[in-house]
């Protein structure tokens, strides 16, 4: 049996005051399904980019997504016919667990050292 760790949060969505004359009156939960939809990618640190996919809604409000990173690393490694170690460029994406109910605004993401060596969101 595999066991993993979950840190649990709370999503709060606030809305502006005044809303635009075009806007769609949209629920918080709503918000937040239409955002994980659009499957977002952003480059948080230069060549760091974070993506969310895999999403699958279970009902109308939960479901699971994927959260993770694409970065470039250096594989080290042994070349038979040169008889050389070499280093290969190669393009990895981490990524980790998200179960989320919108209703509620609930997220819990499954621990990944490889994605997040210092858990930078957990204070014990």
């Amino acid at each position: 049996m595999v066991s993993t760790d979950f840190y649990l949060y709370r999503l709060k969505l606030v809305r502006p005051h005044q809303q635009s004359f075009f806007h769609e009156n949209l629920s918080r939960s709503d918000v937040f399904l239409e955002a994980l939809k659009e499957r977002p990618s952003v480059e948080l640190r230069k060549g760091h980019f974070w993506h969310i996919g895999n999403l699958d809604v279970i009902d109308n409000y939960g479901g699971y997504f994927a959260i993770g990173r694409t970065t470039n690393s250096i594989l080290e490694k042994y070349d038979d016919d040169s008889g050389n170690f070499v280093e290969e460029l190669l393009e990895t994406s981490p990524y980790t667990h998200v179960i989320f109910d919108a209703r509620i605004g609930f997220l819990a993401i499954a621990k990944k050292t490889k994605l997040f060596p210092n858990s930078w969101w957990y204070r014990p």
